[in-house]
């Protein structure tokens, strides 16, 4: 996955956690078989220059068995970060293709139609953020709030099923509707 040897000496270097049995991440190679997350691990880093979503997604598999890992990841989704980098103000999520990117910098790919929540307010459920992929590249995003529903798909927008075609686009509660590209 990496274009240079150098790239891949850099990687693999970056994923020595889910190699080294030595490492922080040994005490669980017994438990959860840690290859797989390695072989992602190389892939995200030459990709998107980051180990952090196979650690990260390694060291839940650990705990979700009961084995505790020393923390590698800090607040902001940094390997071995102190946390300075985080900016409080607000995050992101972006869904786009068959990449998912959480709040927290967590980077998904996904291959099957099915639907993925990307936020949701679990206490008063006032909104709710969804992608269901529908076809290779095709998906579509549903936007609970207020009791109503905003769909945005890559060629049109709906409000509670009416179709939007004028952009910007203020809502009668505030919400702006933007048209971008890529």
């Amino acid at each position: 996955p990496c274009p240079t040897p150098a790239a891949l000496a850099a990687a693999t270097a970056a994923c020595d956690s889910l190699k080294n049995p030595a490492g922080p991440l040994g005490v669980c190679f017994g438990v959860v078989p840690p290859q797989g997350f390695f072989s992602s691990c190389l892939v995200d880093f030459c990709i998107d220059g980051t180990p952090t979503p196979s650690i990260r997604a390694y060291q839940q598999q650990c705990e979700s068995r009961n084995v505790t890992t020393p923390e590698l990841i800090d607040r902001c989704g940094v390997l071995g970060g102190d946390g300075s980098s985080c900016m409080n103000d607000y995050a992101t999520c972006m869904a786009f293709s068959t990449h998912l990117y959480t709040f927290d910098g967590l980077g998904v790919d996904f291959a099957g139609a099915c639907t993925y929540y990307l936020a949701e307010d679990c206490g008063t459920q006032s909104f709710q953020v969804q992608m269901r992929r529908v076809g290779l590249d095709d998906f579509v995003v549903n936007v609970r709030r207020s009791g109503r529903v905003i769909e945005l798909t890559p060629t049109m927008a709906t409000v509670d099923g009416t179709r939007v075609s004028v952009f910007p686009q203020t809502l009668l509660d505030g919400t702006v509707l933007k048209q971008t590209s890529k």
